[in-house]
């Protein structure tokens, strides 16, 4: 997973030249691999909805060759592959989307905290439609992250994304925390879970794959980079380690508990300081948004705050606006 120190082009660099050129993944001739990697969080998937909607808005739609998202971050880079991102951001802190689909005290009647399946097959077809045929068809390619269940590892299920339906499943499967989320999801005849629990920043997932730069957008400022759980994530994973998992997927409880170790390793590469490896968070003084936050204000200013993070790191590298 280690990033050439001595790279001489960084990751803005690049993508302001495939930009002034124009260029998609399937015409441009340069030896570079640029990944644009989106961290998991719930709802602090605010947070990177408005750094990809800062990039759309910036003209770097095309400017990637592949997407790469865990949970939050695959709903994420599927809206970037639309471009349609920035009008799309609305579905972050709309109660009437957020309400129905984030609602912990369903835990209390066996029902489910997040019902992803709302969001996207309700959402994502009716109330804010989804273009998934553009997601099919756009040259640069997508990498939702899962957990598989049958050994708990990472699974980018690229491969699997035949067609419409497979994305909406897909997307699913990224989201679907044990327990809380509902039943592990059917992609390809595997059954997947929430990727947050093998790999909830997918950078080694984008290295595997064959990126020589990364642009990682992350959900956690530097102060909560790794950090204890709130109440409810201690709650949940009390619940899914203890029980769930135990359960139906023994192989995963090694993923989970290595998390936070996992966390601490991914946070040393990300700081060798090579120019073609890059992480944009939320800002110094940024909350730590629950994963269940369900409050319109914090919400859209999570957005914001997103873009606004976006825009100040390519205007530090000198990148035109």
């Amino acid at each position: 997973m280690v990033f050439d120190p001595l790279e001489a082009l960084s990751v803005a660099s690049v993508l302001d030249t495939r930009r002034t050129a124009g260029t998609t993944a399937a015409t441009r001739d340069d030896p570079h691999w640029v990944a644009l990697v989106i961290e998991g969080g719930g709802a602090r998937g605010a947070y990177s909805g408005g750094m990809v909607a800062a990039l759309e808005e910036l003209g770097f739609s095309s400017s990637f060759d592949a997407v790469f998202g865990t949970s939050a971050g695959a709903l994420n880079a599927a809206w970037f592959l639309t471009g349609r991102a920035s009008e799309a951001m609305w579905t972050w802190w709309d109660p009437r989307v957020v309400k129905r689909v984030v609602d912990p005290s369903r835990l209390l009647t066996r029902g489910r905290a997040f019902d992803t399946a709302h969001l996207v097959d309700t959402v994502y077809r009716s109330i804010a439609p989804m273009d998934f045929h553009a997601i099919m068809h756009n040259p640069t390619s997508f990498h939702p992250i899962a957990t598989a269940l049958a050994d708990g590892r990472a699974a980018d299920l690229n491969a699997l994304l035949t067609g419409p339906e497979q994305i909406r499943s897909a997307l699913r499967a990224s989201c679907a925390l044990p327990l809380v989320g509902g039943p592990p999801v059917v992609v390809g005849n595997r059954e997947f879970f929430d990727g947050g629990l093998a790999e909830p920043v997918p950078v080694a997932s984008a290295r595997h794959w064959g990126a020589t730069h990364v642009l990682v957008l992350r959900t956690r400022s530097a102060a909560h980079a790794v950090v204890r759980g709130s109440r409810f994530s201690q709650a949940v994973e009390h619940l899914v380690v203890t029980g769930y998992l135990a359960a139906r997927s023994p192989e995963s409880i090694e993923s989970w508990r290595g998390r936070k170790l996992r966390a601490i390793e991914l946070e040393r590469h990300m700081s060798c300081g090579s120019p073609a490896a890059v992480q944009v968070r939320p800002p110094e003084g940024a909350p730590l948004v629950s994963t269940v936050e369900r409050r319109e204000s914090v919400l859209r200013r999570s957005v914001e705050m997103g873009r606004e993070a976006v825009r100040n790191y390519f205007a530090r590298e000198s990148v035109a606006l």
